[in-house]
């Protein structure tokens, strides 16, 4: 779906000054981090892997909505926040597989260019219980990377860094939508693994404690090891201690469902994130041909 009245990433016309928006507070320095395939190529962008969720307005009127970040876990599927995408989600739907009342889309960046292509999301699957959700999105030019999922957990006191889409605006340019976003990196530990839930009513999944700063926009984003694997999706932070934050654990995102899955000489079924990694059509590991791994090249050596 192609979006006239929005130009996002574009160069503005001269009488036009590119709107800059400044770093928010706990914004870490790109030069700590390092973006490399599988073959040790070194990527400039990781916004082939890590993307923004808006909505698109389905009515005279409406506006474009920033719901959040997310990011690939496989081909053609994204990984995020439940509540970055519950409120254009139709829950009716008695197959587990959630329909949308207004249109979600993402933009991935090309390949071996600095331009963006739009996306449009059309299925959402949820996990009941917690704060999960798995887009299925066009495949348009399959130019997505992957991000590597982590199976261990992290222990306390690890560094673990998020890139999210928390600073981003959408402003009106010689009348037309203008997308304006700074991706950044936010940096910090691992306080504290709640295996069973923080408490009973709020934040009732397996989780993390962190210590970066998880402004909102940030919230669905992949929260890396300094390896470069996924170990969970960003889920909330307190107010005004945005570096009091909860990430929820990427174990989670097995149990999510996907439809239309070919397997073999079988039609067309139903299966879990957890069932395809079972089918080896999601590796969890980065050594896979094709996968984007973040490095985090500032080492921190105990003396």
């Amino acid at each position: 779906m192609k979006l006239p009245w929005l130009e996002i990433f574009k160069r503005k016309r001269a009488e036009s000054p590119p709107v800059v928006l400044p770093p928010l507070e706990g914004t870490d320095d790109n030069a700590f981090y390092q973006i490399t395939d599988d073959s040790g190529n070194v990527l400039d962008d990781a916004t082939r892997m890590v993307v923004p969720l808006f909505s698109y307005p389905t009515k005279p009127g409406d506006p474009v909505r920033m719901l959040g970040t997310g990011f690939f876990i496989a081909p053609r599927l994204i990984a995020t926040a439940k509540h970055v995408v519950d409120e254009v989600l139709d829950r009716t739907a008695p197959d587990g597989l959630v329909r949308q009342k207004s249109a979600l889309m993402t933009m991935v960046r090309r390949s071996n260019s600095s331009a963006f292509e739009e996306r449009r999301i059309h299925i959402v699957s949820t996990v009941d219980g917690c704060d999960v959700a798995v887009c299925q999105v066009d495949a348009g030019s399959r130019c997505e990377k992957c991000a590597p999922l982590r199976i261990s957990k992290a222990e306390v006191g690890e560094t673990v860094f998020t890139f999210a889409f928390p600073n981003t605006e959408i402003v009106d340019r010689d009348g037309k939508h203008v997308l304006v976003t700074n991706p950044a990196f936010y940096r910090g530990e691992v306080v504290e693994y709640y295996p069973e839930g923080r408490d009973k009513y709020l934040l009732s999944w397996p989780l993390y404690h962190v210590d970066f700063h998880m402004h909102p926009g940030a919230s669905g984003g992949p929260v890396f090891d300094r390896s470069g694997f996924v170990i969970g999706i960003n889920c909330a932070s307190m107010e005004p201690e945005r570096s009091i934050a909860y990430v929820t654990d990427i174990e989670n995102v097995k149990h999510a469902v996907v439809s239309n899955v070919t397997y073999g000489n079988k039609p067309p079924m139903n299966m879990t994130i957890g069932e395809m990694i079972k089918n080896s059509y999601i590796d969890p590991f980065p050594q896979l041909k094709g996968k984007a791994v973040f490095k985090h090249v500032n080492k921190i050596n105990l003396l």
